[in-house]
């Protein structure tokens, strides 16, 4: 039978009396094991409980109840936690290096959704890990009130009648409704910010912000009015930036090859034509509505073209060399090559204008004329295309624009067009009109820019806008973007390609709802602009608001002492400017209004702010700063379902925030906040980041795993106290050797905090708590519940526990709040109790991070529990997974090695002809008893083994045997003498809690 430990032994004789009193005392009570049938004593499995340390369970382990008192009890946590007041407490009492994520304002334009609720938990999440580190967090939320978006919602309640003053009423209510819901939805997330004092882009002070940046980058010569082709939604009535625009790559324009008059041929051409046969050129356009617009062909003077005769009608057709296969394909017939001569030739060629028939234009050598696609002729309407403008400017053609904001042909265009809308109608008038000149026509199936907001498609329309010059910006801007780390890194290439490929950023808008662009016209339509007009502009909006630019009467906008001032002419008439500044101009201005001199530490926003907010941030701070914003971009994908599609009403696959906290009629279920923050930062990517009801399901079932877990932790631990805890040198070995593992986690998650790797953060927690609750959980139960309650095993065991819990807790804070502070209650303050509205308790935010104890990492001993872990794993695959608690190992040496040495050590100072059930070593084992002996001191033949290994490691062999003992009722270990009474040791351990 398995003999206790010379010290146990000692202990033993030390209780003899009390012994034999707990001796009478359970053969006494074992005669109630007779009874059970009559319903009188306890069971066997529970007739020691009362001699049994069980742990107090803090908390119900499912955080759901169908009454919807999760949600209460949240509630509860985030009032006596004062979540509310944290911002203001680690800003007074945190003294560490200021950290701040600047925040990209979200559109105050509908209800919050998932990509709302990753964006701002992932920000929180950081914020809460900077907190406890003891930095000042500076995060001031912000809100973007102004765009057609909130413009088009005001107007829908309405008609388009509205005054331009009754749109911006109507908007500036409703962004401030939208805004106070979001806000609200916001602080429910327990997202830590500045909430008393937001940025609001329709704010007076901020408009004012505006104003004065405007006029600064105006002064340095970096703003300037020109008429030039832009972005034109005809759906929105307005002009708009690139960032402003989405592709679709699935767009179907009308392709057609044209053919166009000569009317003039140079001698060198006419020699070749040996009938008279008319010559034509042949164009290709996917835009035949800016046909009417035309002002020239352009060819490339480097590329090789020929006279062709078309075998069909004789016709010959003057086309690029390398596309007449191409165009014989589309024609269908073939072309025969008459003559074969240098771009150059074709400068002297004039043809007939294709819908006015009794113009004649040019032919003009361009540098984008190429030979990959269509006839190497292209059709050219300065009005419509950013080259073909910069031809019109070197040879001073017409640049006129047919086409009003509407999308409808103006008067100009004829009266054939006149009033027609180019999309709906255009190309088929246009063909109408052509008739047999069209001599072939297709479907084209292309990218081609849409309006990201009405997903209607846009046109390249001239117009006259205000604009940035980024082209003096691009080489600053990117070497500012050297000092910033992008992540993931791949991405910055993208964002500097963005950049140099941007020459200027139309920053004017055609709408009533946004910040006023403060210039003045004569009646001549000189625009003026300049320090003095601005500063008395933005005086009357902090003075009136806003809406004074709209309201108020030209006496009060420009009287005649500013007009001096300025150095106006006051015999002119004046009016004020009607355009408003572009939104990502209102966004991209806000580090300006919200920062301090530094630049903020961390932007993070969606991959798709390449395009708008980390560009138009970059850019004007550059131009007034000369550095960059931040030193940090983060960036995060977008929401879609379960099966990668996007949301969408009409797909009925919308998940809202609220949906996951509080149920939904489809999932009835409410989850509460934190699991909603589990998604967050389990699922941050920058790929797409899906959501869906399985989705929530896994965090929910992985977050009540955790607080089982915990549970577990906080239940041994309620009776354990500051005054309880053991000096490291105090410790069990095998508790030691857990605390080396807690360290290398610990200096694990930091890291990943400070690399911003959530998900990589929620990882290792799952992976070391699986390793806790399989491994260490089970080994020190047997201490924890069954030794007395200040033996130096349990208490070795809870102080354990205790730096576990004071790791774990902070490690998951940051992610999971709610939980943390729940937990961080139930160990230093009041049980949480709904209906006591007195009860107080510390915040674990307010409490500092773990703390790195040195001595903790111990990789000797590491080194000595990870062999004898490895000797575990062979004896369970030699016992092909049993159960291994009910054998006996024998470990057998040839000489005192180094395997012995450590075997040896974790039986502590048993000797090596003793079976122990009580050491470390058997502990880490798990089995009924175990012996550590030299070859020559043991007989092998009475050992009666059942299995045996040869050398494992070291030279070291292991014989298992089944062990002779009983379970024991109370420990449930087969270490019992007897069936009918406890084993030695838990009857030591009765009489040492007796006895005290």
């Amino acid at each position: 039978m398995p003999l206790l430990s010379c010290k146990k032994l000692s202990a033993l004789n030390h209780y003899r009396i009390q012994l034999g009193k707990i001796r009478k005392y359970f053969l006494s009570t074992s005669l109630c094991l007779n009874d059970r049938e009559k319903g009188k004593g306890k069971p066997a499995g529970k007739k020691y409980a009362d001699t049994i340390n069980l742990p107090q369970m803090p908390y119900a382990l499912s955080v759901y109840k169908p009454d919807g008192r999760c949600n209460e009890r949240e509630s509860y946590i985030q009032k006596i936690a004062d979540f509310d007041g944290l911002y203001k407490w680690q800003r007074h009492n945190n003294k560490a290096p200021q950290f701040t994520i600047h925040d990209g304002p979200p559109y105050a334009n509908g209800q919050p959704h998932v990509g709302h609720a990753l964006n701002k938990i992932i920000k929180d999440v950081i914020n809460r890990y900077k907190v406890l580190r003891g930095h000042q967090v500076h995060f001031v939320p912000g809100w973007d009130c102004h765009g057609l978006p909130i413009e088009t919602k005001a107007r829908s309640a309405n008609d388009f009648s509205l005054t331009d003053i009754q749109v911006r009423k109507q908007a500036d209510k409703f962004s401030r409704e939208t805004l106070a819901t979001q806000r609200d939805e916001f602080k429910t997330w327990g997202v830590m910010a500045d909430w008393d004092n937001p940025y609001i882009t329709s704010d007076r002070h901020f408009v004012a912000k505006e104003l004065d940046i405007f006029q600064q980058l105006y002064n340095k010569g970096l703003i300037y009015q020109d008429y030039m082709p832009v972005y034109w939604s005809p759906s929105s009535r307005t002009a708009l930036a690139e960032a402003e625009l989405e592709y679709n790559n699935n767009h179907k324009s009308l392709s057609v090859y044209v053919k166009l008059s000569c009317t003039h041929l140079p001698h060198s051409l006419k020699v070749h034509l040996r009938e008279e046969r008319p010559v034509y050129l042949v164009i290709w356009t996917t835009t035949p509505w800016t046909l009417p617009a035309n002002q020239a062909v352009c060819f490339s003077p480097g590329l090789q073209y020929c006279l062709v005769k078309w075998e069909k009608t004789g016709d010959h057709l003057i086309v690029a060399r390398d596309l007449i296969d191409n165009l014989s394909t589309k024609l269908s017939h073939a072309l025969d090559i008459v003559a074969t001569f240098t771009g150059e030739t074709l400068a002297d060629v004039k043809y007939t204008h294709p819908t006015s028939g009794d113009e004649q234009r040019p032919l003009l050598p361009a540098s984008h004329v190429t030979a990959d696609v269509g006839t190497g002729l292209v059709h050219t309407a300065p009005a419509h295309g950013h080259d073909d403008f910069k031809v019109a400017l070197q040879h001073d053609l017409s640049k006129e624009c047919i086409i009003d904001e509407h999308g409808l042909y103006m008067s100009s265009a004829g009266k054939y067009f006149a009033g027609k809308n180019v999309f709906e109608e255009g190309n088929s008038l246009v063909l109408k009109m052509l008739g047999e000149r069209v001599i072939h026509s297709e479907d084209y199936i292309h990218k081609y820019p849409y309006d990201w907001r009405s997903k209607q498609p846009v046109m390249i329309r001239a117009s006259s806008q205000w604009f940035i010059n980024t082209k003096s910006l691009v080489q600053p801007a990117i070497s500012a973007l050297e000092e910033v780390t992008v992540l993931p890194g791949v991405y910055k290439t993208p964002l500097c390609e963005t950049i140099s490929h941007r020459p200027y950023w139309c920053i004017s808008r055609q709408r009533a709802w946004g910040v006023p662009i403060p210039v003045f016209y004569d009646q001549y339509e000189r625009a003026y602009v300049n320090s003095v007009l601005t500063d008395h502009v933005k005086k009357l909006m902090i003075e009136q608001g806003p809406d004074c630019w709209w309201e108020a009467d030209m006496d009060t906008l420009l009287p005649d002492h500013i007009k001096s001032e300025a150095g106006l002419d006051k015999s002119l008439t004046y009016r004020r400017g009607k355009d408003i500044l572009d939104i990502w101009f209102d966004s991209g201005i806000t580090w300006a209004a919200v920062l301090d001199s530094a630049p903020a530490d961390l932007y993070i926003e969606g991959v798709d702010q390449i395009r708008g907010w980390f560009q138009s941030s970059l850019l004007t701070s550059v131009a007034l700063t000369g550095q960059s914003p931040y030193k940090c971009l983060m960036m995060h994908g977008f929401t879609v379902d379960e099966n990668n599609q996007k949301m969408s009403k009409s797909l009925g696959n919308v998940v809202a925030p609220s949906d996951v906290i509080y149920g939904s009629k489809t999932e009835q279920k409410g989850y509460g906040i934190d699991v909603l923050r589990w998604w967050a930062a389990s699922k941050y990517s920058v790929t797409n980041v899906d959501i869906g009801p399985a989705i929530i399901k896994q965090c929910n079932e992985k977050l009540l795993l955790l607080r089982k877990r915990m549970r577990f932790i906080l239940g041994n631990l309620y009776d354990f106290h500051s005054v309880d805890i053991l000096q490291y040198e105090e410790l069990l070995p095998q508790d030691q050797y857990f605390l080396h593992q807690l360290h290398q986690y610990a200096a694990k998650i930091t890291l990943l905090y400070d690399r911003y790797e959530m998900s990589s953060v929620l990882n290792e927690l799952e992976m070391f708590m699986t390793k806790f609750s399989s491994i260490y959980s089970t080994l020190s139960k047997d201490r924890l519940y069954c030794f007395p309650v200040t033996s130096r095993e349990r208490r070795s065991a809870q102080t354990t526990l205790h730096h576990t819990l004071e790791v774990i807790l902070r490690s998951f804070a940051p992610i999971l709040p709610f939980f943390a502070e729940d937990c961080y209650m139930h160990r230093y303050g009041n049980q949480l109790n709904l209906h006591s509205e007195s009860s107080t308790t510390p915040s674990i935010f307010r409490s500092g991070w773990f703390k790195e104890i040195p001595c903790w990492s111990n990789t000797e001993l590491a080194d000595k529990f990870e062999f004898v872990y490895s000797l575990a794993d062979k004896i369970r695959c030699l016992l092909e997974n049993t159960p291994t608690d009910a054998f006996e190992y024998i470990f057998v040496t040839s000489s005192e090695n180094d395997a012995y040495k450590i075997l040896m050590e974790l039986q502590e100072d048993c000797g090596d002809e003793e079976l122990s059930s009580h050491t470390p070593l058997c502990e880490v084992m798990q089995c009924a008893s175990v012996r550590v002996c030299l070859a020559h001191d043991i007989n092998l033949s009475e050992l009666e083994y059942t299995h045996h290994t040869e050398s494992l490691e070291h030279g070291v062999t292991v014989y298992v045997r089944e062990t002779s003992c009983y379970r024991c009722e109370r420990c449930r270990r087969y270490t019992a003498t007897s069936a009918t009474e406890p084993c030695e040791m838990c009857l030591l351990n009765m009489a040492d809690t007796w006895a005290g």
